[in-house]
Order: C-alpha cells, then sequence, then structure tokens
C-alpha cells in the first residue's frame, strides 16, 4: 500500500514539476518575449530594410540599400556611412514605446503630429508598402516625444534621445571615407611634393618597402606602414564643394602634397591631393579621386605624414645585432683600437694593450653606434670627399657581425669626418658606399669620445660576492676578520662572535667588487714607500671558496695631483699589479672596527 501512494506522489510531483517547467519558465519566456514584441513601435526586422528616408524641413535624405552597401540618392547621389545606417536601423527595430498616450486621439495637433518635425519612411524587402514612424512635440514635462506610427491610430510616448539619434545629418549619414583601401594590399606609393622630385616606394618580400625613384635605397618600412594606416584611417572633417570649378581658391590648383596609393598592376591608382591650410577650423583642403569634390582633412594628417623623399628614406646607417659582434677596429687620430669578441658582453682588447673589456660599456657603447641615424641625406655621389672630411675620416670605425646561421662575419664601417657648417651636425659614410650623410653633432660626439681607457676594465677586484669565503680588513691600529658561515656571517679576528646584520658584510663586498681604478699611475711600482703602500691606510685581503687569495688591495697616500679628483688615493692590488688612482667613496661601507660590525646600529 505505501509502495503505491509512492508511486502516486511521484507522479504527481513530476506533473507538478512539468508543468512548472512549460508554464512558469518556458512559457514565462515566451509571455516577456511577447510582451516586449508587443511594445515595439514599428514590428521590423533590421536587415529587412531595404531603404530608409528622414523627411524633415530642412535637408531630408534619402538611401537605399544595394548589394550589402548604403547608397544615398537625394539629396546626393553619393555612399552612405554604413556602420551608421546600420546603427540607425537597428535602433529603429529596437525601438519602444514606453507609453501609450492614447488609443484613439480627436486630434492629433495637440501632439504636433499634423505637421511632424520629422518622419522616417522604412521600406522592407517583399513589402511594397512603407513603414513610416512620425515625431511630434516634447510632452510639456519634456524629455519624451509623442510619436506615431503611419496607419495605427494611436499615440506613443518615446525617450527624448530618440530625436537624436533619427535625426541624423547628411553629414553624419554620408561616408566619409577618403581613401577606400586595404594597406597590405598596396603595392606601390607615390609622394609628390611641389617641383621636388617624385619619391616611389615599392613593397618588398616580407612587409618591406623600398624606394625606386628618385634613387634606390631601403625605405623606412615603419614611416611607409604609417603613412598607409593614416590614408586608410583618415575621415572627411566637412564637405565643402561638391563640384568644384576653381581649385586656386583651396591651394588646390598646384597642391603642397600629391599621393598616389596602387594595390595592383591593372587596378587605377587611388590619389589624395592636399592644398592649403584653414588655420581656423585646423583642417587642411583636399581632393581626391576625380578631384572634382574639395573637401576639409584633419590638419594633424598634414602634420604626420611623410611628406618628402629623405621622410621615407631609412635612415640608420649600421644594421648589426649586438650580441653576433665579434670583432671591432677604431682608428682615430690619438689612438688604434682592437677589440675580439668570442660571447655576448665578453670582449677582450688586442690593441691598444691587451687587457679585457668593460663588457657593460662596450655594450652600450654598440647600442649607440646602431643607434646612429641620418638626419639628411647630402650628395649621393660626392664630387670630392674632401669637401666633407672623408678624404682622411677623424674617426674610422669596422665592425663584424656573424649570425649563427651564416657562413662568414659581414662587415661594416662607419666613418665620420668634418662638422657641417651650420654646425648641425657632421659628415659620415659608410665603407665604399658614396653616399654622404649628416648625423647629429651630439649623437656623433657620444660614440666618437669614447676611448680605448674608457672601455677597459677597470674593476680593481674582479670576483663574485657569493664566491667569498673569508675577508681580512686591516687598519694602522685595528683590524678584523669574518668568515661565511652558511647564509650568515661570523667574526672570527680579533673574537669570534655572531654578526647579527650580515648585509653589512654583503655591503662591503658589494663595494669591492664594483670598485674602478679612476687612472693607472704606473704600470709597475718600484717603490711603494713613496705612495704609501708599505704603511697604508687600509688594507683588504679576500679569500674565495676555492681557496684562491684574493689582493690583498692596498690603499696608500692621498694624491692631490692636478687633473685628479678630490678624495683619491694610491692603490695596488697585489705587488704585481699596476699602480692605481681610486675614488675614496667606497670606504663608506667599511667598518672601522669590529664593534661597529656587530653592532645593531
Amino acid at each position: 500500500m505505501s509502495g503505491t501512494k509512492t508511486l502516486i506522489w511521484a507522479a504527481v510531483l513530476l506533473i507538478l514539476g512539468v508543468f512548472y517547467y512549460l508554464y512558469e519558465i518556458q512559457g514565462g519566456r515566451q509571455r516577456q518575449e511577447a510582451t516586449a514584441k508587443r511594445d515595439l513601435l514599428l514590428q521590423i526586422v533590421a536587415e529587412d530594410v531595404t531603404s530608409l528616408a528622414i523627411q524633415r524641413a530642412q535637408d531630408p535624405v534619402r538611401a537605399e540599400k544595394r548589394d550589402g552597401h548604403w547608397h544615398i540618392t537625394a539629396p546626393l547621389t553619393v555612399r552612405g556611412d554604413d556602420q551608421k545606417y546600420r546603427e540607425l536601423v537597428r535602433y529603429l527595430a529596437d525601438l519602444r514605446h514606453t507609453r501609450v498616450v492614447e488609443e484613439q486621439p480627436g486630434s492629433l495637433e495637440a501632439y504636433g503630429l499634423v505637421t511632424p518635425r520629422l518622419a522616417l519612411q522604412v521600406t522592407l524587402k517583399d513589402q511594397a508598402q512603407p513603414v513610416t514612424l512620425r515625431l511630434g512635440d516634447t510632452t510639456p514635462a519634456g524629455g519624451s516625444y509623442y510619436t506615431q506610427v503611419e496607419g495605427r491610430p494611436a499615440v506613443y510616448l518615446v525617450g527624448g534621445v530618440t530625436k537624436d539619434i533619427l535625426d541624423a545629418s547628411l553629414h553624419a549619414l554620408r561616408d566619409k571615407t577618403v581613401l577606400a583601401f586595404l594597406p597590405a594590399e598596396v603595392q606601390e606609393v607615390q609622394i609628390n611634393r611641389g617641383t621636388e622630385a617624385l619619391a616611389v616606394l615599392q613593397r618588398q618580400a616580407e612587409d618591406t618597402w623600398r624606394l625606386t625613384a628618385p634613387v634606390t635605397a631601403r625605405a623606412d618600412d615603419q614611416q611607409v606602414r604609417g603613412l598607409l594606416q593614416r590614408l586608410h584611417d583618415v575621415k572627411v572633417q566637412e564637405f565643402l564643394v561638391e563640384n568644384v570649378s576653381d581649385l586656386a581658391p583651396y591651394g588646390l590648383q598646384m597642391p603642397s602634397l600629391h599621393i598616389g596609393l596602387r594595390a595592383g598592376q591593372e587596378q587605377a591608382p587611388l590619389t589624395l591631393q592636399l592644398g592649403a591650410l584653414h588655420q581656423e577650423k585646423k583642417g587642411i583642403y583636399a581632393t581626391y579621386g576625380d578631384r572634382s569634390r574639395v573637401v576639409l582633412l584633419p590638419q594633424e594628417l598634414w602634420e604626420h605624414l611623410p611628406k618628402t623623399t629623405a621622410a621615407v628614406r631609412d635612415k640608420t646607417l649600421l644594421r648589426y645585432e649586438r650580441d653576433h659582434v665579434t670583432r671591432l677596429e677604431l682608428r682615430t687620430p690619438q689612438e688604434h683600437m682592437v677589440l675580439q669578441s668570442d660571447a655576448p658582453r665578453q670582449y677582450t682588447f688586442e690593441q691598444p694593450f691587451k687587457t679585457s673589456g668593460d663588457g657593460d660599456a662596450i655594450y652600450s657603447w654598440l647600442w649607440d653606434i646602431r643607434d646612429l641615424k641620418a638626419l639628411d641625406f647630402v650628395a649621393e655621389t660626392p664630387e670630392a670627399l674632401t669637401l666633407y672630411g672623408l678624404d682622411v675620416p677623424r674617426w674610422h670605425l669596422a665592425l663584424w657581425d656573424k649570425t649563427p646561421s651564416a657562413q662568414e662575419a659581414a662587415r661594416h664601417e662607419l666613418l665620420i669626418g668634418a662638422e657641417a657648417p651650420d654646425h648641425r651636425g657632421m659628415y659620415a659614410r659608410l665603407g665604399a658606399d658614396p653616399v654622404i650623410y649628416l648625423v647629429g653633432h651630439a649623437e656623433a660626439k657620444r660614440i666618437m669620445q669614447k676611448t680605448a681607457f674608457d672601455l677597459r676594465d677597470k674593476k680593481i677586484l674582479p670576483f663574485t660576492t657569493e664566491h667569498i669565503k673569508k675577508m681580512h680588513v686591516q687598519y694602522p691600529t685595528v683590524q678584523f676578520t669574518v668568515e661565511r658561515a652558511g647564509n650568515a656571517w661570523k667574526l672570527i679576528e680579533p673574537r669570534k662572535q655572531d654578526i647579527p646584520q650580515r648585509w653589512k658584510v654583503d655591503h662591503m663586498l658589494y663595494e669591492l667588487s664594483k670598485l674602478e681604478y679612476a687612472h693607472i699611475v704606473d704600470e709597475s711600482v718600484a717603490q711603494r714607500n713613496t705612495h704609501g703602500l708599505e704603511t697604508p691606510q687600509m688594507q683588504v685581503t679576500l679569500w674565495q671558496q676555492d681557496g684562491a687569495l684574493l689582493g690583498p688591495l692596498v690603499i696608500g697616500r692621498m694624491l692631490y695631483t692636478t687633473g685628479q679628483p678630490q678624495n683619491t688615493a694610491y692603490a695596488q692590488a697585489g705587488k704585481q699589479a699596476p699602480l692605481y688612482s681610486v675614488h675614496m667613496d667606497f670606504l663608506k661601507a667599511f667598518p672601522k672596527t669590529a664593534d661597529e660590525l656587530i653592532t645593531d646600529k
């Protein structure tokens, strides 16, 4: 009996569940959709709209949709703005009334619907009779408009924003595209400014560009891509004259700039001419296509477009990867420098001395050299190199780089000669290439002022902090020794004691690891006592984990020599090492007694 009751109750619950789903959930959704559909004013599908007319006292506009695009047919026959029309039609299809004002009004005059301020006539495919929406006066309280659909007597209210959206101007509805093209499809660009020679750019492999006239040279790919993108994105700011008879008032009879784009050999080129600037409207007069129409484009287009051959020409002088540089030779009237590299940031001097190079300094210098750009192209085939100081250059660099896939290293050569008469820059040349470049004065000086001494490794005690096991510091009357104990440091002399703040020792080691000499006083020292090295003011000895000894670094008496910086002393790292001068700022990291090392201060 209980089993039968259970089955009955289960069946009842199932029926209730099905009823709830069908009526409350699915049926509720359908009822909501039906209610929302009843609130739609026009009951149209946006995709079915084939024409749209905006009727008003001034500037009525008619347009029709053909082959997926909108075309304005009145008051002009021009392309419409597809995006704007899609938004407008979608808004009409989704337009809902906020309230029914009157189902059967006796008169429409009170609502301003006898002669409406705005009417939109919508034609649908497969439907001969258009749908018309009329917009009348605002409500007394404002914020809403009275509206009516032709063929239905009821008067509705719609939000105040409706008129702002539907009352679109001819300019807003008109296609404002200047040149319709895809940047990736352009194969040739022509630029002509005034009486200057025509610049012709042609697309190469891998989206690169090359100048083919008036000179044959690499193009600045970034400039060309930027030009194409700006021409693709620019929109008409204002349509001025539809059928112009005289271009002279706009500076377009002899354009300031003419640009031509060709997407293929069989396709006619797209053209754009820019004329005079309109200062008040911050625009520039322009024509395009058949030049029958004058428009105003944003002035910033003119400001950012490259306008000359030099502007679109590649200004990079040397192309190489710093990590692939294997050899470098520099000749100046003062010295001959030769550097060899077997790995990135590792350099060895062969001339004027045999020593290690400063990896960071040389790496940065190579960046400055590669970053050097031409300010101008002075001469393509100079009559005489003497005119530019390049017959005997003041700075002559040869550089080799070898990529992993290359069989042999590539050689690059940069020569810098005299200063230009206007002091704006210096003349430069690339090896045997005849072109004379002008490079920036400050940029050229930055790379030219580096000497072999600037680029040599000047670290006195080259080591890695983590590899140091023990350090001994000695002053004339005080000395102490510390030793690494795992991740901590311990004082082992003059007594054994933990060092609570290990950073004090790490800081000393850090200052020593980056300590550089300011000057080489003498390559070999015979009289140590004359420099205070026999009775030093300080000396430091380091032991590495493998037991190797570094130093001792001995700091002698202070220098008071002309040309030496203040607070400078004699120094030597081992009796066979050269005599250096060092700046004494590094001593600020060193405690003067063992007590200073172990205190918490």
